[in-house]
């Protein structure tokens, strides 16, 4: 079998066929492809909206359209003045608070699923250009959706930045030709002197974008820097002689291309001041107490999860006759050990993972498919099976059922808006929020830092918290003090006191102690109570409070 019809997933049409049909004619395993992404993408449009961060960044953003300027310092955040802001996310924020002004929370919930399902439509399409099969490039992609499983649900700027490190992927896949299979289809050997000039635009653009978006640029530009460093290791090795790194062109390219990234990256409001501070960013006390901030443990889901594919890892390495490269060995051990440092790394280090992994995967993936293929004579007659027009018409079809089906599909179609209760996250305390509309506090409000962006954000003009989920932006000792307040421990009441807190309000099922503190205590009265939280007024306040006289409890459902 020759080299260059061996690896198809789909035979090419007759010359005879037109540029048309074959543009239009699409494989019968199209079918299950589509299926999946239009499947995909209908399961998303139901994920509903957390109550945590995305709620601050709508009104960071609201806050810009109003004042048209970047704040300074937070807002919403009293306790926390004189504290320097540097939105990385601004841009993003403006986004979101400009399509939420436009259509509610339904258009966040479709801002989500669309950016979601992009991301990993490009990853697919990366994949298959290393691969050269759908079938791997489909393989490869579940595999990132696995490894970002704990993560693909979460609703924030994050979105954007694995968006773009999806188009960074697809980028280096099209930039190097030994890494593509494109060069095997056409018939001819990879040209290592040629690189297209979209990658000398297009990546200084999507870093211009990128810096505004989220910062996680900074770890695209690591990317690219292991990529220069890495070919140069590879190349130094090779001819046992440093200096051939100079007059190697992709070593001069791939470090021509960070430092592009890099001097790209300082077209944003704040200069080089934004990179110094995403570079500090990892490094501020607070974030220590914050989940997705701690260490990687074997024992946890996470762990358990990593140390899977890193035996998936050393499996492809002993059974794939391909060669190891320095660049993806390097990514796979740079980024690997950002996991084991914080978990949330795990987002960029996914995808990333599946780039080195696919020429492996398709070198072990191509020789079991071959073995099918000759030990199933029908399964291969199937595969040969030529393009139709019938199956580009049955995906057609499962796209439109699909988006159909789905809550934001349905809404842009006329149907009636979801139901809070399925729009929103099970946890948001909306009963809550909607007793503080009626009883407006009159002072600073103590809430869980993981409720106060929302009741911010839904709850009566002007309420302000203690801390919020921006918690890099809380002094040390505020911070260390509400984490005291938070588990119940000796002197709250002293720190509510010192921080003229006049209302709490209390997550029942993660702060219990708390809980059995506030209704003990004799300075504070419990006035609303549901099967999420409590709300307490200080006794001393209650008789200037407007509405908050007569104490009220909800013991049904929100």
């Amino acid at each position: 079998m020759s080299t260059s019809t061996e690896f198809k997933d789909t035979p090419v049409l007759a010359p005879a066929n037109s540029l048309v049909a074959q543009r239009l004619f699409v494989h019968w395993t199209m079918i299950p492809v589509v299926a999946c992404f239009a499947g995909f993408y209908t399961y998303l449009s139901y994920i509903p909206l957390f109550y945590t961060d995305i709620w601050g960044h709508v009104a960071y953003g609201k806050w810009m359209l109003e004042h048209r300027a970047l704040p300074t310092t937070d807002p919403f955040l009293p306790l926390s003045q004189g504290m320097r802001v540097v939105d990385s996310s601004w841009l993003s924020q403006l986004f979101l608070a400009w399509a939420e002004s436009m259509n509610g929370a339904e258009a966040l919930s479709l801002i989500f699923a669309a950016t979601t399902w992009l991301t990993y439509v490009v990853l697919c399409r990366a994949f298959y250009l290393l691969s050269g099969r759908l079938s791997l490039a489909m393989l490869g992609t579940l595999l990132t959706l696995f490894i970002t499983f704990g993560r693909h649900g979460i609703i924030r700027p994050e979105i954007f930045g694995s968006l773009c490190m999806a188009v960074l992927i697809w980028m280096l896949t099209r930039g190097e030709p030994w890494r593509s299979r494109a060069i095997v289809f056409a018939g001819r050997e990879a040209d290592d002197a040629k690189q297209p000039w979209a990658l000398w635009i297009g990546i200084p653009l999507l870093f211009v974008l990128w810096v505004n978006l989220h910062g996680s640029f900074l770890l695209g530009i690591v990317v690219l820097g292991c990529h220069a460093v890495g070919r140069a290791i590879e190349v130094s090795w090779t001819a046992r002689n440093p200096l051939a790194i100079l007059k190697d062109r992709w070593v001069i390219r791939w470090a021509f291309l960070t430092e592009l990234a890099l001097a790209a990256s300082l077209l944003n409001p704040y200069g080089v001041g934004l990179l110094i501070e995403t570079v500090q960013f990892g490094r501020n006390p607070n974030l220590k107490d914050i989940l997705e901030w701690y260490s990687l443990k074997l024992v946890d889901a996470e762990g358990i999860q990593f140390a899977l594919i890193t035996l998936l890892w050393i499996a492809l390495y002993r059974f794939s006759r391909q060669r190891v490269s320095m660049v993806d060995l390097m990514l796979l051990l740079v980024f690997g050990c950002g996991v084991a440092v914080a978990i949330r790394i795990v987002a960029w280090y996914a995808p990333l993972f599946g780039l080195c992994m696919m020429p492996h995967v398709t070198d072990v993936g191509v020789r079991i498919l071959k073995r099918w293929q000759h030990s199933f004579p029908l399964f291969q007659s199937a595969w040969a099976a030529p393009p139709k027009l019938l199956y580009s018409l049955i995906c057609i079809l499962v796209l439109w059922c699909c988006f159909a089906i789905s809550p934001n599909g349905g809404h842009l179609l006329g149907s009636q808006p979801r139901p809070q209760e399925r729009l929103y996250s099970p946890g948001t305390p909306r009963a809550i929020t909607e007793y503080l509309r009626e009883n407006p506090p009159l002072g600073l409000v103590y809430a869980p830092q993981w409720w106060s962006d929302w009741l911010a954000w839904a709850g009566p003009p002007g309420l302000q918290t203690v801390v919020s989920t921006n918690i890099h932006l809380a002094p040390k000792l505020l911070w260390d003090g509400y984490m005291r307040a938070s588990k119940g421990e000796t002197y709250w009441d002293d720190l509510f006191n010192r921080w003229n807190v006049q209302t709490v309000v209390v997550d029942k099922s993660k702060q219990t102690k708390l809980t059995g503190e506030v209704r003990g205590s004799g300075a504070w009265q419990v006035v609303y109570e549901d099967e999420l939280g409590i709300v307490a007024v200080r006794r001393n306040s209650i008789s200037v409070g407007s509405g908050s006289a007569a104490p009220k409890k909800e013991a049904g459902k929100q």
